[in-house]
């Protein structure tokens, strides 16, 4: 596909789709999808239904991710991009987290364990769940791959999603509450690294053609 020159508007530094399809086949110069890639947005190109149609690619589809892949270095998600920008993937994924956690604790307070969890996102949690260590506060532990959880079980488990089914990991036979999390996110609070959210200054189908990021801080950032 191409872009189509004159379909490129944007409010920023990118295109946001607003002129309608914005990509061109290559063979035959017909409008098959827009692109969208703009300040603030996911990138993404959105297929146009009636202009393109599904082929199998003839290629044999690939194995899918096992948990342990999860704990490779390259699936881990820092929530800090490279222009020192709050990560987008983490909003999201905190905003998904969270409104599991509060339908579980129903506003009670939550006990964070010391370290990347509470230090990663202690902030966003304080924001809507009481926090620290009180009577009746629930308790929440990390728990996946490699990862198992304590004894007696915690109160929650913040477990990641599988990146290809969406379903989260759960320690065999258990049945308790779980809070998944994005996999890249989790693998992350799993194996952080540097944790600290302040960046340092300075420093198997595929579509045929039918006729043939605005930057903000990081939470804690001064």
């Amino acid at each position: 596909m191409t872009l189509i020159p004159d379909k490129c508007e944007g409010y920023c530094q990118g295109v946001d789709g607003r002129a309608g399809p914005n990509l061109a086949c290559a063979g035959c110069g017909r409008a098959v999808a827009t692109r969208l890639d703009d300040c603030g947005m996911w990138q993404m190109v959105w297929l146009e239904p009636g202009a393109v149609v599904r082929r199998p690619s003839g290629l044999p589809a690939g194995p899918p991710p096992d948990w342990d892949d999860l704990e490779r270095a390259d699936h881990r998600v820092p929530p800090v991009e490279p222009d020192g920008s709050w990560s987008r993937r983490w909003e999201a994924a905190l905003g998904v987290a969270l409104a599991h956690l509060v339908t579980f604790t129903e506003d009670r307070p939550v006990g964070l364990p010391a370290g990347p969890v509470a230090e990663l996102l202690g902030h966003a949690v304080g924001r809507y769940l009481p926090t620290g260590p009180r009577p009746g506060a629930w308790s929440l532990r990390l728990a996946g791959p490699g990862i198992h959880p304590p004894r007696p079980r915690p109160d929650v488990l913040l477990v990641p999603r599988h990146p290809l089914t969406g379903a989260p990991w759960r320690p065999p036979g258990d049945a308790g509450a779980v809070v998944p999390l994005d996999s890249g996110v989790w693998a992350y609070l799993a194996a952080p690294g540097e944790i600290s959210p302040t960046p340092a200054t300075g420093s198997s189908r595929r579509a045929s053609c039918a006729t043939t990021t605005p930057c903000r801080r990081a939470p804690g950032a001064r």
